[in-house]
């Protein structure tokens, strides 16, 4: 039974041995002061890189937008004045492909509030509402629990 323990015991001891050795050299390389540039001299180049432009040069990637000067094009007040001008004879809002969005109080796109509850009513009463052909239906139970 002693030379079992004995036998079981000598594995670990090593793996535990060797685990020391490791974390200690590690430890003392952290610890080492770092050689090559300081952390002044790289910031130095990088500045100089960006300046002179060799930075953000990923061409994988779409460019970054730039902003437009404020100085080419149109003055905003003038661009504005343009947009109320179009607005007043009516021509904004030109999308063909779309219905008209109906303005509120504009009896000429429809029926009634009242029309509508009317006919929703009478569809209930003849079984025509909720008829979604494309889905089983719903199973009614009558049971009580």
């Amino acid at each position: 039974m002693k030379k079992l323990l004995l036998v079981l015991a000598l594995p670990l001891a090593a793996i535990s041995a060797q685990a020391q050795t490791s974390s200690a050299s590690a430890s003392a390389s952290a610890s080492a002061p770092a050689m090559g540039k300081t952390r002044a001299e790289v910031k130095a180049e990088t500045r100089a890189a960006n300046s002179k432009g060799e930075l953000n040069k990923n061409l994988d990637l779409d460019p970054i937008p730039v902003k437009a000067n404020k100085s080419s094009g149109k003055p905003r007040s003038e661009v504005k004045a343009e947009t109320r001008a179009a607005n007043t004879k009516g021509e904004l809002n030109k999308n063909l492909d779309l219905d008209p969005v109906p303005v509120k109080g504009d009896k000429t796109t429809g029926k009634t509030r009242a029309e509508v509850k009317a006919e929703t009513k009478e569809a209930g009463k003849a079984g025509e509402l909720n008829k979604n052909i494309d889905l089983d239906p719903i199973p009614v139970s009558n049971k009580k629990k």
